[in-house]
């Protein structure tokens, strides 16, 4: 799974990697996605945010206090050559980089040098986690934590025998390709880590999730992520159903009625029964998601809902995945979120074990 790194050129590059290769494009995120990776056991915190939440990890930089991305874009111009900084601008660069990247190697990039001593590697999760600042028990700060960890494994495998290396990762992440042999053994083996260390993370967030909110947790019976996995329904379908009960509503029908008396519109029209109909068989975009929820209020079980939702795109995404990246003829798409569900029901009893034994 070693990758090497290419050379990229303005504007501000979004992975050290090229984009993971695939048997057929993405059907349901679309054919111009691509899938960019932190290391061969992580996704990119760029391709997870656009599966999730619909926004590339610039447009998330954007929306932050500061608009960190203007300053971005200053050190991008400033590292290329393609302008001279000023005094100011430099200031402002290394107020924001400055406790993340070693001095001579900022200095050096401001002047649009190659330092001498590059330093230590930092994967893309390592570098999101230092930008978040002193540790806590918020849920991204944990969650981007665990993907840090593990592309330090990774790193610390890197030079070694296959046989070494997967002595040294199978602590941390069993044995996933054994796993896949009985769910799926034409899937790439690429894409196969990146599936199971994500449904891995989703296993460990279900139970910290069910350890920090215990009443939650037993309204929703065990797993709080695996009855969106169900085969009667794509994970976003599962959601919508949700919602709808949520709402009151006996049906997709009633709830579009519901909906439109709360003011929901997606690009100035009501949204109709059928579009609710589409969007239950495939992927429903982030914003129209956030409208819906708008119209649920912010009660505890609407609080809910919205982590799901992107959960749930989430996990629509792993399925496009496994689609996309089986060899030979293309599992359908019930096929595929089943080899989800009986993985992640493996994975979720791993941990659970886990998480009692602690």
């Amino acid at each position: 799974m070693s990758l090497k790194p290419i050379k990229s050129t303005y504007p501000i590059p979004i992975s050290a990697y090229p984009p993971v290769p695939l048997v057929r494009p993405l059907k349901l995120f679309g054919e111009a996605f691509q899938v960019h990776i932190s290391t061969g056991l992580t996704l990119s915190p760029n391709t997870v945010l656009q599966a999730s939440l619909d926004i590339s990890l610039l447009q998330f930089i954007r929306n932050q206090k500061g608009r960190p991305d203007r300053i971005l874009n200053d050190f991008w111009r400033g590292a290329t050559g393609r302008n001279k900084l000023s005094t100011t601008t430099k200031d402002g660069v290394i107020r924001l980089l400055g406790p993340f990247l070693p001095a001579d190697a900022l200095a050096a990039a401001l002047e649009g040098t190659t330092p001498s001593d590059s330093g230590p590697w930092q994967s893309d999760w390592e570098a999101l986690l230092a930008g978040l600042g002193e540790p806590d028990e918020s849920d991204i700060y944990q969650l981007v934590s665990r993907l840090a960890r593990l592309d330090q494994v990774v790193m610390s495998a890197k030079g070694k025998s296959e046989a070494e290396a997967m002595a040294l990762l199978e602590p941390h992440i069993g044995l996933p390709h054994e796993g896949w042999k009985r769910c799926n053994p034409n899937l790439l083996l690429t894409a196969m880590f990146l599936v199971d260390i994500s449904l891995q993370t989703l296993a460990w967030d279900d139970w910290r999730s069910a350890a920090l909110n215990p009443s939650a947790a037993q309204e929703s019976g065990n797993s709080r992520l695996l009855p969106y996995l169900a085969s009667n329904k794509k994970p976003l379908g599962h959601w919508l159903a949700k919602m709808q009960k949520a709402s009151g509503c006996q049906n997709l029908d009633t709830y579009s009625d519901w909906i439109r008396c709360k003011g929901v519109k997606r690009h100035s029209y009501d949204v109709s029964h059928n579009l609710l109909k589409k969007w239950s068989s495939g992927l429903i975009p982030a914003v129209a998601g956030k409208s819906l929820l708008k119209a649920a209020g912010n009660g505890p079980a609407a609080k809910r809902l919205k982590k799901c939702f992107y959960l749930a795109r989430f996990l629509t995404f792993l399925g496009d995945l496994v689609v996309s990246g089986t060899k030979g003829e293309a599992p359908t798409w019930r096929m595929a979120q089943d080899q989800l569900a009986s993985r992640y029901e493996e994975l979720y009893e791993r941990e659970g074990k886990r998480w009692t034994a602690l």
